[in-house]
């Protein structure tokens, strides 16, 4: 994936096996990932309408001109602003920011040619990259501090969470920061910031994109 653009957006239709081995890589790939199949077999009726369905969008998506628009930035703005606390929407969506997609389908903002984040119509809520986590960071919420300089491998485990926000709760999106305060990675939670700090087993994060 190193030879395509950042900006790039991948479709992964695989299931099984694939999916665990598309899964594992994700943290390592800078590109957004839309996943088509989830649980059901890539060959099944409801996989491929919805392989249809996001490819159908993303024509359309990409065939668009990358130029500001004033209803795709109040949806990444308040959606910013809710996910994240009052603030986000300025830090992610500034005036140079461009904007690509339909409302509240998929959306694509970037920043100087880089993608800071999207907007996933299933989940009503913004996927970040790490350019998009460094410029939350300021924010000081739904932090996740390790005490390491870089993360290994696609999963953090309670065990080694070193701090984090108490207000994080399971499936919020979350920045890994190290002691330095430094963002190394993005991703998704999956507990509470409270067990993070009280258990010593389970995943606590499971990454998007990290640092190498």
């Amino acid at each position: 994936m190193k030879k395509f653009n950042s900006s790039t957006v991948v479709v992964a239709h695989v299931s099984g096996g694939y999916l665990d081995i598309v899964r594992a890589a994700e943290p390592d790939i800078e590109q957004s990932i839309i996943y088509t199949s989830h649980q059901a077999r890539s060959t099944s009726r409801e996989a491929l309408e919805t392989l249809q369905e996001s490819l159908a969008e993303l024509k359309d998506v990409l065939s668009i001109p990358i130029e500001p628009r004033t209803t795709l930035r109040e949806i990444i703005s308040a959606t910013a602003d809710y996910q994240f606390g009052k603030g986000a929407g300025d830090l992610l969506v500034p005036e140079n920011a461009k904007l690509k997609g339909k409302p509240y389908k998929l959306i694509l903002c970037q920043i100087d040619g880089v993608q800071v984040c999207s907007y996933v119509a299933e989940s009503g809520n913004l996927s970040l990259t790490l350019e998009g986590g460094k410029r939350i960071a300021s924010l000081n919420r739904y932090w996740v501090r390790l005490d390491v300089e870089s993360v290994k491998g696609g999963s953090i485990f309670a065990v080694g969470v070193q701090e984090a926000d108490v207000a994080i709760r399971p499936g919020d999106e979350v920045i890994v920061i190290n002691n330095d305060n430094v963002v190394i990675g993005v991703g998704r939670s999956d507990m509470s910031g409270r067990e993070m700090c009280e258990l010593n087993r389970g995943r606590a994060v499971t990454l998007r994109h990290k640092v190498e």
